[in-house]
């Protein structure tokens, strides 16, 4: 498959699922037709629960992410197992980060 994404394409999370598939809650999808991992953070809401202390981009330029879960230490099971064996597995991660949602 063709990646349809270009970088800095701005679209709505449901648009995202309608060209790729995978769970529309929580911040980490995994398309089942699919190499993709998807995951999907929005550093501004994300520190009123305290993400901003673990998560964002690195001066290396890569992204910390926090995983799944609200409760206690992560473990790696499911998604944040997907995301941990994604360089034995093939999978790629594409990191989409949020905007304000529009007004009307």
């Amino acid at each position: 498959m063709v990646w349809p994404i270009q970088l800095n394409d701005e679209l709505r999370r449901s648009e995202i699922h309608h060209l790729l598939g995978g769970q529309r809650f929580g911040g980490i999808a995994t398309p089942s037709n699919s190499n993709d991992i998807l995951i999907f953070t929005d550093p501004k809401s994300g520190a009123e629960f305290g993400y901003d202390r673990h998560e964002g981009m690195g001066e290396d330029g890569s992204y910390r992410y926090t995983g799944a879960g609200q409760i206690g230490d992560m473990s790696f099971t499911g998604v944040n197992k997907t995301i941990l064996e994604s360089p034995e597995t093939g999978k790629v991660i594409r990191l989409f980060l949020a905007n304000s949602p529009m007004t009307t």
